[in-house]
């Protein structure tokens, strides 16, 4: 992760992390491995406040097969969840 400074009220804060996911089920196994961004802009409208937008992504955990399916309460594989936030601080 690294953070630029434009100018005095503009900054570009952005990385990459790496993940590594393993299952090892009774049924299932499988790995994963992903590497997955982040960026986010801030602004300094004063110099104490600062508004932000961001965007990340990241491996997550898959969930269990849903009740009736043949592969019920089994893990699905990981998947790549996707956030965006907005805020004030």
């Amino acid at each position: 992760m690294d953070r630029v400074t434009l100018d005095p009220q503009w900054q570009v804060i952005a990385g990459l992390r790496h993940s590594k996911y393993e299952s090892d089920q009774d049924v299932t196994r499988y790995k994963a491995s992903e590497t997955t961004p982040m960026i986010a802009l801030v602004y300094k409208p004063l110099k104490s406040v600062s508004l932000y937008a961001s965007y990340s992504e990241g491996l997550e955990e898959g969930k269990a097969a849903p009740t009736g399916t043949q592969n019920e309460s089994e893990r699905l594989n990981p998947g790549v969840s996707k956030q965006y936030e907005l805020g004030a601080h």
